[in-house]
């Protein structure tokens, strides 16, 4: 999903208990893992390649072991151990150990059977009190690029005190946008993110690991502003 920036002051997990690798298979164990835990993004509608077909899946095993034993899928940032949060996506431990060890064994495949009933995901459900809309239009990812990180300024309506708990992005195309990153700004430097969208041709600006602009004539605008670049840096938190 593309980032973007916010001037603001803001699986369901199948128990899976480690076994030895020789009793692990994919229809077995690692299967009803990817129904549960990934099928929320990966499918035919979705951003990630479809898993819906359990044979065309199996066909990526090695892709899917190393992306789950390096922490990699599911995408969860949060660091464990300082906060429990609703929805969290992360895989426990028994189950990376799990997939370690059907990888060590060389990838068994079992004999087909139907897919588990997935459960509805607790991802994202919460009391929502206020939606703020992204875009008043459109924005097509640039098409010569494998993937188009791209930030808007989102106006804050409320005025108010009050702290953010949580928030849900809900893609228009789910086939072109994926993960989303909200950055605060601090009130002071907000209009400085409004002069760079405007700088831009079409909706917000192109960046990368940040609310930085990537791509971008940081010569001319530190001459407008001296040490520009370090200010709107320390501006923001994710």
């Amino acid at each position: 999903m593309r980032p973007f920036a916010l001037p603001l002051a803001t699986l369901v997990l199948l128990p899976a208990v480690a076994m030895p690798a020789a009793a692990q298979d994919y229809y077995s164990d690692v299967r009803p893992v990817l129904v549960e835990s990934c099928m929320g993004c990966h499918t035919t509608e979705g951003i990630g390649w479809s898993m819906e077909d359990a044979e065309e899946t199996y066909t990526h095993a090695r892709q899917i072991a190393g992306a789950v034993t390096l922490g990699e899928m599911p995408p969860w940032i949060a660091e464990p151990g300082h906060q429990e949060y609703l929805g969290d996506l992360s895989l426990g431990e028994d189950v990376v150990g799990m997939v370690a060890n059907w990888r060590e064994a060389g990838y068994p495949k079992g004999s087909p059977r139907p897919d588990p009933v997935r459960h509805a995901s607790t991802h994202g459900m919460f009391a929502t009190d206020l939606s703020l809309p992204v875009l008043t239009g459109s924005y097509m990812p640039d098409q010569s690029m494998d993937d188009d990180y791209r930030c808007f300024v989102v106006d804050w309506t409320r005025e108010d005190s009050g702290y953010v708990t949580g928030f849900r992005a809900v893609p228009g195309n789910l086939a072109v946008a994926h993960h989303v990153v909200v950055h605060v700004i601090e009130p002071g430097m907000v209009d400085r993110y409004r002069e760079i969208d405007d700088m831009t041709d079409g909706p917000g600006y192109e960046c990368f690991g940040g609310a930085l602009p990537t791509s971008f004539d940081w010569d001319a605008y530190e001459t407008k502003y001296p040490d520009g670049q370090r200010a709107l840096s320390r501006s923001v938190s994710s």
